[in-house]
């Protein structure tokens, strides 16, 4: 072992010593170093810092300037009904220009719900003082109707609709005062009394249509008490959320409790929503949506009660995080979450590795070095374990190096304390936690055999072939002809998936085929394909053809004869 070490060693400072391999090296790590710096000015662009009210009334004056530009041109004159409405709106968003009103602030999403109330006012209005039927239908497509009554041949009754107007009026008047006051308890314990209306009444009905079934059992009566029990069941957890809110006294700020808060109502409506679908795919004579990829109403059923259990498993995640006041890693721009992001630099490690593993032996020959390497009183199996470990340690420090540039880089962006909070999952229907680092270390670990499986490759074929860049473009062609034949096959060919999946080819991606953490079928992708490829399969799968490759190195090596 001594003498193998000694190997190893020389191998390495060999390497070093040639340009080619510190440039190739130099370039990744400092690429994954930039590359979050990059990211961070790119967010920066895109962001939504600024006052969305002031964009809303350009849009509004921009709309009313093209209409009446139209209008001038001869098609049809913006009547002046159609003119006091954009104003109404207009003069409603003025209330609130420079109150730093931004896109993700809570109080835009009640101006925009408020001014649809102004709108539909505006319309119900024109029906009550009998002038809708006044006007030319043809100009009716200008008027803003959430309502959908300018279209109606019968318009409801006046009293049903002066009740609605009156309801609209004391909405805009309490939203208007939130909104100026910037009161968000008052937004919250309003939400907490609507919620507990619905729920309220709601159990009225339960009691009503159990009294019904208790007189006159029927199916369709028993299936309308289980969905009235579900979705009293739901409100009950909706109501969980603001009444915490306010208990705890957690603004809308956008802090990371505040966005925890709202991923717990966003999970609570993709359960709502996986759950109906579930119900749906249960249901006799179901079509088969996804019968392209080879998935049956079965599968499809497993891959939406798993997508339950997963965002089942996220909301106590959530709840425990603000109950141990431990941002989840997944809810900001955290330096956590970001850091994860470096999975998807692997296959760019692995191309710059595959280069320094297809010239590791081929160079030997082409240089006539390998003569002096044979002759040595060393084992040839040794001298080639020995290249063959230089190279996956130039593999995996170059991934490790470039992983720990790109954290810094993170850090320096987001903040390096953020790394001192633990990931936090679910075993066993309980909350754990385990240090950020070592879940690092096993994302990296898992997503490196796709390294160890092209590196390998690349080096087996060096073995074979004498020549650097057949081993270089084989390796390579390996990873893009896995990706484009497992995308062929999922859509073109859904029978071969059975024979595909007990190869390399889907697994040379793992980014691909591991859980995502969204939910729904047509958005959960990755979910359908780990249902398909499974990616711990597909890991040891790699993990075993390259010590397959390697020992079939090993057998040439020993076995040819050196000129």
């Amino acid at each position: 072992m001594n003498k193998l070490g000694r190997l190893i060693r020389n191998e390495i400072i060999k390497k070093i010593k040639q340009p080619s391999t510190i440039i190739l090296a130099l370039v990744f790590i400092v690429f994954c170093t930039l590359l979050p710096f990059f990211a961070k000015a790119n967010e920066y662009i895109y962001d939504y810092d600024y006052d969305i009210i002031e964009k809303d009334i350009e849009s509004y004056q921009w709309r009313y300037d093209w209409e009446a530009q139209k209008g001038s041109n001869g098609e049809i004159e913006l009547p002046d009904y159609v003119v006091n409405q954009y104003d109404d709106a207009i003069n409603f968003l003025k209330k609130f220009t420079g109150k730093g009103i931004t896109y993700e602030d809570w109080r835009y999403s009640l101006i925009q719900e408020t001014t649809r109330k102004i709108q539909s006012n505006y319309v119900i209005g024109l029906i009550l003082d009998d002038k809708l039927d006044t006007y030319d239908k043809e100009s009716l497509q200008y008027l803003e109707d959430p309502t959908g009554y300018a279209w109606q041949l019968e318009y409801p009754d006046k009293e049903i609709l002066q009740s609605e107007c009156d309801e609209n009026k004391s909405f805009i008047d309490k939203m208007t005062k939130i909104i100026e006051e910037n009161d968000y308890k008052y937004y919250v314990s309003n939400l907490i009394e609507t919620i507990k209306s619905s729920i309220d009444v709601s159990e009225k009905q339960l009691e009503t249509l159990k009294e019904k079934q208790s007189k006159t059992p029927s199916k369709e009566t028993e299936k309308e008490i289980k969905n009235l029990e579900t979705q009293i069941g739901q409100m009950r957890e909706a109501l969980k959320i603001p009444e915490y809110r306010l208990e705890k006294d957690i603004p809308l700020d956008n802090s990371w409790k505040d966005k925890t808060l709202n991923a717990l109502e966003y999970n609570l409506q993709q359960i709502t929503g996986l759950e109906l679908e579930l119900e749906s795919l249960k249901e006799p004579g179901r079509r088969n949506d996804f019968d392209y990829l080879g998935l049956t109403i079965e599968d499809q059923i497993k891959i939406v009660e798993k997508q339950i259990a997963k965002t089942q498993n996220m909301t106590m995640i959530y709840w425990e995080s603000l109950e141990k006041d431990t941002p989840e890693i997944g809810v900001a721009a955290s330096s956590r979450n970001n850091s994860l992001n470096y999975m998807s630099m692997t296959i760019f490690s692995a191309i710059i590795s595959l280069f320094i593993a297809a010239s590791m032996v081929s160079n030997e020959f082409s240089t006539k070095t390998i003569n002096m390497l044979v002759i040595r009183p060393v084992k040839r199996w040794k001298i080639l374990t020995a290249k063959y470990i230089t190279v996956l340690i130039f593999a995996y420090g170059i991934y490790f190096i470039g992983m720990l540039g790109y954290m810094l880089s993170i850090g320096l962006n987001y903040g390096f304390t953020d790394f001192a909070n633990p990931y936090m999952f679910v075993s066993g229907g309980t909350v754990h936690s385990m240090n950020f680092f070592i879940h690092m270390l096993l994302k990296v670990l898992m997503h490196s055999s796709n390294i160890v499986f092209l590196v390998t490759l690349a080096f087996m074929m060096s073995t074979l072939t004498k020549n650097t860049a057949l081993s270089a473009i084989t390796s390579m062609g390996a990873y893009f002809i896995g990706s484009i034949v497992t995308s062929i096959v999922i859509f073109a060919a859904p029978k071969m998936i059975g024979v595909l999946k007990h190869t390399f080819l889907p697994y040379v991606d793992l980014n691909t085929i591991i859980p995502s953490n969204t939910g729904g079928m047509m958005g959960g992708y990755n979910d359908i394909m780990s249902f398909l490829y499974d990616p711990i399969y597909g890991m040891i799968h790699l993990f075993v053809l390259s010590a397959v490759m390697f020992a079939v190195s090993l057998i040439v090596f020993n076995k040819r004869d050196v000129k």
